[in-house]
C-alpha cells in the first residue's frame, strides 16, 4: 500500500465507520507525507479520562508489516462491532 492508497483507506475507513471512529491527519513526517490517526471509541471525538490503547504503525517508512495489521486490527473492530459481544465490551469500556 502506497501512502496515497494509506490516505485513501483511512478516509474511506472513517466514512465507513464513523459510528465508533475518528480518521484524521495530525501533520507531516519529515518527508512531508501525511501521518493519519484513527481513533475507535464508542463515543468518537469525545474525550474521556477512560482507559486507551495506542498502537503505532509503520515507525519507520520502510517497515510497513505493522500498518498493515492495524489496518486489519480496525476494519475487524468495525465489522464486528455490536455482533461480537466481547468486541463491543471492549469498545464499550474503552470508551
Amino acid at each position: 500500500m502506497t501512502n496515497s492508497d494509506l490516505g485513501q483507506a483511512i478516509k474511506a475507513f472513517g466514512q465507513r465507520c464513523s459510528n465508533i471512529s475518528t480518521a484524521y491527519s495530525f501533520g507531516k513526517s519529515v518527508n512531508r507525507v501525511l501521518l493519519w490517526v484513527v481513533a475507535i471509541s464508542a463515543k468518537p471525538g469525545v474525550e474521556e479520562p477512560e482507559a486507551a490503547f495506542k498502537y503505532i504503525g509503520n515507525v519507520h517508512g520502510d517497515e510497513p508489516v505493522g500498518r498493515e495489521l492495524l489496518i486489519l486490527l480496525a476494519n475487524w473492530i468495525c465489522d464486528n462491532y455490536l455482533k461480537d459481544p466481547l468486541e463491543t465490551t471492549l469498545i464499550k469500556w474503552l470508551g
